[in-house]
């Protein structure tokens, strides 16, 4: 009995979750259309020149303190400690 139960709870909850998806997709797509001045929502040029410009910058903030330290003689710098 309670197998069947589990089984229909089961039934519900699976045909419930494309609908949220589908109704988080539509939520999203008219934020980010408030937030994007003259941009479509679907643009896909904004969205990869985005992640590109944050992958640059994320780079950089990674590469300039390892170039730095890098530079330092690890025999100094264990003598120092």
């Amino acid at each position: 009995m309670a197998k069947a139960a589990a089984k229909k709870t089961a039934k519900k909850s699976a045909a419930k979750k494309p609908a949220k998806k589908a109704a988080a997709k539509k939520t999203a797509r008219k934020v980010v259309a408030k937030l994007l001045f003259q941009v479509p929502a679907t643009d896909a040029t904004a969205f990869v020149g985005a992640a590109a410009l944050l992958a640059m910058v994320g780079l950089v903030a990674c590469l300039l303190p390892a170039r730095r330290a890098s530079r330092v003689d690890p025999v100094v710098a264990l003598r120092y400690e």
